[in-house]
């Protein structure tokens, strides 16, 4: 009986033992089932915040890739602007009083501003298998020779919730990012002092005083010594610190190139739509303009038989032709020789398929806001009727002359005797023959010339100036929420 009474009592125990078993394996098999469902739920919530971060990105890029694709259309066309509504851009709307509204894709008759709707419905799709998932809006803010401001949202098609917005500022590199530009070799002297960047496509022999870069295509001489960082001299050897000049510019400056930015200044200029001037009398020696701090410039038509940089007084055939305001899009253009001085308000360039004269002081109303480009097919030349001591400023281009003085005897460049005065330049100037403003006898040109680089030139550069290679540069990058 006692025997029989442990059989049983082992047979409930292995009985209890399995019923554990049992349950615990319920236990284990509920706990892996429910740990499964957490891996797989937190799996699915990482690949959505995956997805999603996966479509941020994406909608980053497209809105890039906008403002890329608006860049393009700028190197082709700097003021595209005012002709065309671009395919990713919303209707456009004339300002009160005038009206109409122009769709994506469509030509635009040229206004200088103009508003979109609230809301952003025009979208323009990506090429490519992979990009063809996203969408860009553009919205544009202009400025005739200044900075473009380019707004791009970028989305993709299938959540088009989810956007991202940037706006950059983008301005066009021109000869006015360098105080000089010479197409030869250049010297500088122990007294010069130069503010901005100072390119030949040849030799530098530079003794002066710098603050910003040095460029050269072949060699670079003289002491370091006043060679403030952090300016550099870059030339063809990497002679200093091994600086090359192919670090600094892709490809040489080529004055051949400019030739487009006078052919478009002139298409531009004879345009009654884009509200430019032209002038053109072959049987007159050329043209006087005075620029007035009104905003207006008197243009005079002169018909003097001498050269209108020589003489101690300024030519005195010179009649009114007209006294209009500055042209919206600032451009003016001369087939003869022109003189300029004045005092000029806005945004201004004037051009000549021959010589651009200094007739006297030129000055700014607001330096901070008005800038004037003179761009000569062949030389610029300060007339000797000048003031002894004077200044005048601008970006300036010689395209295939020089940039000099008319002085008294003059029998050609750099010969005209001592001015006996004080020169003062404020700008940047490029000339395919280089400057002479006095020889380094100083019997002949000005006593004392000073040249200083226009720091506004940087952001704030007059219309159609020649852009270099590196055709437009960001000034500004930003995202934004709107």
């Amino acid at each position: 009986m006692k025997r029989l009474r442990i059989l049983a009592s082992t047979r409930r125990t292995r009985d209890q033992e399995q019923g554990s078993a049992i349950v615990l394996v319920v236990i284990v098999g509920v706990m892996m089932l429910a740990a499964g469902s957490v891996i797989i739920g937190r799996t699915g919530t990482e690949s959505k915040l995956a997805d999603r971060q996966s479509e941020y990105e994406g909608a980053l890029h497209a809105a890039e890739a906008g403002v890329h694709d608006y860049i393009a259309k700028l190197t082709e066309d700097r003021i595209y602007f005012r002709h065309r509504v671009h395919p990713a851009e919303d209707t456009r709307n004339r300002v009160s009083p005038l009206s109409g509204s122009y769709a994506p894709d469509t030509v635009w008759p040229g206004d200088q501003t103009w508003t979109y709707p609230a809301a952003k419905t025009q979208y323009r799709q990506l090429l490519g298998t992979t990009a063809s998932q996203y969408e860009y809006n553009l919205r544009i803010t202009p400025s005739t020779g200044g900075p473009v401001t380019i707004t791009a949202t970028g989305r993709r098609r299938t959540n088009p919730r989810l956007t991202r917005t940037i706006e950059v500022v983008v301005k066009g590199s021109s000869i006015a990012d360098y105080q000089a530009i010479y197409d030869k070799d250049i010297n500088y002297g122990a007294t010069a002092v130069t503010s901005g960047r100072i390119y030949s496509t040849g030799n530098i022999s530079y003794l002066g005083t710098a603050s910003a870069d040095i460029l050269a295509e072949k060699a670079i001489t003289g002491p370091a010594t006043n060679i403030i960082a952090p300016a550099r001299r870059c030339d063809q050897n990497g002679t200093y610190n091994a600086c090359k000049i192919r670090s600094v510019l892709t490809n040489p400056i080529s004055f051949d190139s400019f030739t487009a930015s006078f052919d478009e200044i002139k298409r531009v200029a004879q345009s009654s739509a884009l509200g430019g001037i032209y002038r053109d009398q072959p049987t007159k020696a050329g043209w006087r303009l005075t620029f007035l701090n009104n905003g207006q410039v008197k243009i005079e038509v002169c018909t003097s038989a001498v050269s209108l940089a020589s003489g101690a007084a300024a030519p005195a055939g010179c009649v009114v032709d007209s006294q209009p305001n500055v042209p919206a899009l600032g451009v003016l253009y001369f087939e003869q020789p022109v003189i300029v001085l004045g005092q000029v308000k806005g945004r201004v360039t004037v051009s000549s398929s021959a010589d651009i004269i200094i007739g006297g002081p030129i000055d700014y109303v607001d330096p901070t806001v008005d800038v004037l480009g003179l761009l000569a097919k062949v030389n610029v030349i300060v007339a000797e009727y000048v003031p002894a001591t004077f200044s005048w400023k601008g970006a300036v281009l010689a395209q295939t002359g020089m940039i000099q003085y008319y002085g008294p005897a003059n029998t050609g460049p750099c010969t005209g005797l001592d001015k006996n005065g004080t020169m003062t330049f404020t700008g940047s100037w490029a000339s395919k023959g280089g400057g002479c403003m006095a020889t380094s006898d100083l019997q002949h040109g000005f006593d004392t010339r000073i040249y200083n680089y226009d720091p506004n030139l940087s952001n704030l550069q007059p219309p159609f100036l020649p852009v270099l290679e590196e055709a437009y540069k960001i000034l500004r990058y930003r995202e934004t929420d709107s």
